[in-house]
């Protein structure tokens, strides 16, 4: 599996398609590895005409893992607290993930295609580096913003 350079970090990709076509840039949720995003759908993006880069964010599959747990249920309580939870790294620091692997690809641009926290990922992306994201798809995914599309005790959105 080839691997691509992001600062200090190591990040497993993988890329179909033909090197002309435009881009697409694939980018999975929490602990998910590339091989999140099926073949099936990397196979019929390639067929429409696109390039598909799936890649391991770090602390996923064959990317640099981080050491150290990270203690979600403290994150979530620093959260609904109004505090600042005790993170190693940021979305922010995905997103660059993400845009030192188009670098790595010599892509100039790509159309960011992510699902649950890479829909976050792919979001941070298009406000850090905008000129890289054609478009912006993001799936099941928030701003993060406590007064924006949050559920309802009786599951509608708020």
């Amino acid at each position: 599996m080839p691997i691509a350079p992001a600062g200090s970090l190591q990040l497993a990709y993988e890329v179909h398609g033909h090197s002309e076509d435009p881009a697409v840039l694939l980018v999975a949720g929490l602990g998910r590895q590339l091989i999140f995003w099926p073949y099936g759908l990397v196979h019929a993006i390639v067929v429409a005409g696109y390039r598909v880069v799936r890649f391991d964010n770090r602390d996923a599959g064959l990317s640099t893992h981080l050491s150290g747990k990270l203690n979600l249920s403290a994150v979530s309580a620093a959260l609904r607290n109004g505090e600042t939870p005790q993170v190693p790294y940021l979305l922010g620091d995905m997103a660059d993930d993400a845009a030192a692997l188009l670098d790595h690809l010599r892509i100039e641009s790509a159309h960011v295609i992510g699902v649950s926290m890479g829909g976050a990922i792919a979001q941070e992306m298009a406000i850090r580096h905008a000129d890289r994201v054609t478009t912006l798809i993001p799936i099941m995914a928030t701003t993060g913003a406590s007064d924006v599309g949050q559920p309802n005790a009786r599951g509608n959105r708020a």
